[in-house]
């Protein structure tokens, strides 16, 4: 199987900040430089976007450039957030409610802000282990919020995540719990768009009336990208391997150099645990970056049960 490279990535998700580091105004205006230098068409900013008092700056920068700009906000950020910013969407981060660190009301309200700054406020969630069980009830909430869209995103790692963290990502014993706890997914989640980035989780939400036919397996370092708040990118948020600084050089550079070339002919590999597998052509080994992460280059996703 080959892939096709791409020459700049597609999508970028860019952290802003990690915990009190954030980059200065001057050096996003550069990463942002690159990022339009390059054509990337789609940058969602994340992790402390709204409370950086640049963030304006760049989300005009970068739409100006022609990209279309994504930011997602804690419930608590949403006060910071301009109705004259030029977003594509507003995300508002569910998980410290599916966590119970945060009320229902909160969210409510964080989505009649947004409704009242202009935008159309979606509801996020990384869909963390301890997190499962919930969401039927996020499904109910956004409903009762008339919110008409939640995303799942991929599950971000960090360069200092360990064995021991492995218990957030969701196992496949989990997903098949959570496969009888839902039901008949239709009815729970009707009349909500879903965006959902892990394939199994997918197939559980979906049952068979959504179509994914944009998926084509893993796109880390091809159309997927991630920046960090040092403004060094990544294959994805799921894959910790720094390709190179965007503060030093330019995105198309990276983009061109062996370290991401075989990153590439790594997805290409047909995983030793995938061999045999009759629905190898549906999920193409699903997350390499999480199987990288906590195995290695010759495991299948984490969230597989085994060989179909």
């Amino acid at each position: 199987m080959r892939l096709d490279l791409l020459d700049t990535p597609l999508r970028v998700t860019w952290e802003f900040c990690s915990g009190e580091f954030c980059l200065p105004a001057d050096k996003l205006r550069h990463v942002a430089g690159r990022l339009t230098e390059a054509g990337v068409f789609f940058v969602t900013l994340q992790k402390g976007a709204p409370r950086h008092p640049a963030t304006g700056e760049i989300i005009a920068m970068l739409s100006a450039g022609g990209v279309r700009v994504s930011l997602i906000a804690q419930p608590a950020e949403l006060s910071l957030v301009e109705s004259n910013w030029p977003l594509q969407e507003l995300f508002i981060d569910a998980g410290g409610w599916l966590d119970g660190a945060s009320a229902q009301e909160e969210l409510g309200a964080a989505a009649q802000i947004g409704r009242e700054k202009g935008f159309s406020p979606a509801f996020l969630a990384v869909p963390l282990a301890s997190r499962l069980a919930r969401l039927p009830q996020l499904f109910a909430l956004c409903r009762e919020h008339d919110v008409g869209r939640l995303k799942l995103p991929n599950i971000s790692v960090d360069g200092n995540l360990g064995d021991l963290e492995r218990g957030k990502l969701p196992t496949a014993e989990e997903l098949f719990d959570l496969r009888k706890k839902i039901g008949d997914a239709a009815e729970s989640r009707r009349g909500l768009e879903l965006e959902v980035h892990d394939l199994f989780l997918w197939e559980i939400l979906s049952r068979g009336d959504a179509e994914r036919g944009e998926f084509g397996g893993c796109q880390a370092a091809n159309s997927l990208a991630h920046i960090d708040a040092q403004g060094d990118i990544f294959p994805c948020s799921s894959w910790p391997l720094r390709l190179g600084s965007l503060c030093e050089t330019s995105l198309e550079a990276i983009w061109q150099n062996e370290r991401r070339y075989r990153i590439r002919r790594d997805i290409e590999h047909l995983p030793a645990g995938c061999a045999g597998c009759s629905d190898y052509a549906l999920c193409i080994g699903g997350c390499r970056g999480l199987a990288v992460s906590f195995s290695d280059r010759d495991a299948r996703d984490p969230g597989c049960a085994g060989r179909r």
